[in-house]
């Protein structure tokens, strides 16, 4: 027995589908104040003309409530029909393996849903109306409207992005147009089919290469975190599909061997590296445009082979080190000033791990000014000048202490843990910390001495060496106590003892 449902329109004259309709099984009504044929109404199965078939609830001669509508390319669809729409919560099924399950809107996927691509994964084409899930039925009482109900095509093309990924030398990494994987997934909000609002993209499960955050459009927008195949993640704001904005991309690989140069005992079997998990290599936080690192930012290198690098903040454009950025190198030194396509270009100073600073110009790394060669010279650093005879001297890497000893004596051995390892790694600690901040220890002692008239090079005949200890001493102490630390009188006390003696 057929179900009555009250409908807000009239009832749907059958003969009105003549043209469209091959043929209806099913449950009728008779209203024979309304309409002088009976109308569908209840259980039913209707063949259209154009090769789909719905079988389902009717009210009134509509399809109305729960259905099922196959059509001869293999589409199913199941779900909720309000009026001879697919409106409310349902299902779609492609031949391929693909599937939607959640809210529906006029035949379109819109509100909450989870979109899987199947085990044959995407066939990247494009086909008129891609952006569509099929027109709805409508709730015209003519037969063209219910005529025009037509598959719904594969929204396979709403997964298909130009990935692309930075690598450590900071070139860009373009891959093709390529579509998600076999069981990729899309699960999150939908607007008029396409993927709008909060929502999580998985690429390729097996490698968990995915993206989580915003869309507009079926686009990637807004504040977004991509995971990468290769391990890589980004974690920011993006653009049309790619990264733009403020966001941090960190950089993941295998342990590299020179981790384990200190001691072997540590290094894995031949082969195990592989088995290792992935650790972060470099970090970049900062601005991009279009995908590439572009403004201001600070790019940090951690395991890598170049051990002297250690980050660079300043600016950069189309992913290169352009305009003023600043370079500080593992050794304490570091390098201030212009930068063109990632070479020192421009006017620079050069801070060496001593203390001592160079300034002048750079040209592709290397410094242009005749006098550079003596500045360099008296810094330790054997140039190029010297071996070629040109005037032309290379700053491409800092200089060691080993070849620019440092002219500073550190007493702390009192202020060490007792504890070997510890006392070695805070001794080292206090040795770089205090190569840093060399040049700003020279100015402040140069400026107490010359407060109290002591003597300020070894050319002052008139000052022994025990005038000169006992001037630090004094020294020290009002430094201290301008600096707010009081100790006690005499000679030889803990805090007296770490000031440097400068030659």
């Amino acid at each position: 027995m057929a179900t009555t449902v009250v409908s807000k329109k009239p009832p749907l004259d059958p003969r009105i589908l003549a043209n469209v309709v091959l043929g209806y099984e099913g449950e009728t009504l008779q209203l024979p104040s309304l309409v002088d044929v009976p109308v569908y109404h209840g259980q039913g199965r209707l063949v259209f003309r154009t090769g789909f078939v719905y079988t389902g609830a009717f009210s009134f001669g509509r399809m109305h409530g729960k259905g099922r509508v196959e059509w001869s390319n293999g589409v199913v669809y199941e779900g909720d029909f309000v009026e001879n729409e697919m409106t409310g919560t349902g299902q779609y099924l492609w031949p391929n393996g693909s599937s939607y399950c959640g809210d529906i809107v006029a035949g379109k996927r819109h509100g909450h849903g989870v979109f899987l691509t199947g085990t044959r994964g995407v066939v990247d084409e494009v086909t008129k109306g891609d952006d569509d899930n099929g027109a709805p039925l409508g709730s015209s009482t003519s037969a063209e409207s219910m005529e025009m109900l037509s598959a719904p095509l594969d929204p396979l093309l709403h997964f298909t992005f130009h990935i692309q990924e930075d690598n450590r030398d900071g070139r860009l990494e373009s891959f093709p147009h390529i579509a998600a994987q076999s069981n990729a997934r899309y699960e999150g909000a939908w607007h008029e089919g396409l993927p709008h609002g909060l929502g999580v993209l998985v690429y390729d499960d097996a490698n968990n290469a995915r993206y989580e955050g915003h869309f507009v459009h079926g686009k990637r927008e807004g504040q977004g975190q991509m995971q990468y195949a290769s391990g890589n993640l980004y974690s920011g704001q993006w653009v049309d599909d790619a990264k733009h904005g403020y966001g941090v991309m960190m950089w993941m690989g295998k342990p590299s061997s020179s981790l384990y140069a200190s001691d072997p005992r540590l290094r894995p079997p031949i082969g195990a590296v592989e088995s290792l998990p992935l650790v972060l290599h470099e970090v970049y936080e900062g601005y991009w445009v279009d995908d590439v690192q572009h403004g201001f930012g600070r790019h940090i290198w951690l395991y890598t082979k170049q051990k002297e690098k250690n980050y660079y903040e300043g600016e950069f454009a189309n992913g290169l080190r352009h305009g003023i950025g600043a370079f500080h190198y593992a050794n304490g030194s570091r390098y201030e000033g212009e930068w063109r396509e990632n070479v020192k270009e421009g006017n620079g100073m050069f801070f060496y791990e001593d203390g001592r600073v160079f300034y002048g110009a750079f040209h592709h790394d290397r410094c242009l000014e005749p006098s550079a060669a003596h500045s360099m010279e008296s810094a330790g650093v054997t140039t190029n000048a010297q071996a070629t005879g040109n005037n032309t001297a290379t700053t491409s890497a800092a200089p060691s202490s080993a070849t620019s000893p440092a002219r500073v004596s550190l007493y702390i051995d009192e202020l060490l843990p007792p504890e070997k390892e510890a006392r070695e790694k805070a001794k080292k600690a206090v040795e770089h910390a205090a190569l840093r901040l060399n040049t700003e220890l020279r100015a402040l002692y140069r400026h107490y001495m010359k407060d109290t008239g002591a003597p300020s090079s070894p050319s002052d005949t008139d000052a022994s060496q025990e005038s000169v200890f006992l001037m630090e001493i004094f020294e020290s102490r009002k430094l201290l106590s301008d600096c707010g630390i009081h100790i006690n009188s005499g000679h030889g006390s803990a805090p007296e003892r770490i000031f440097c003696s400068v030659q």
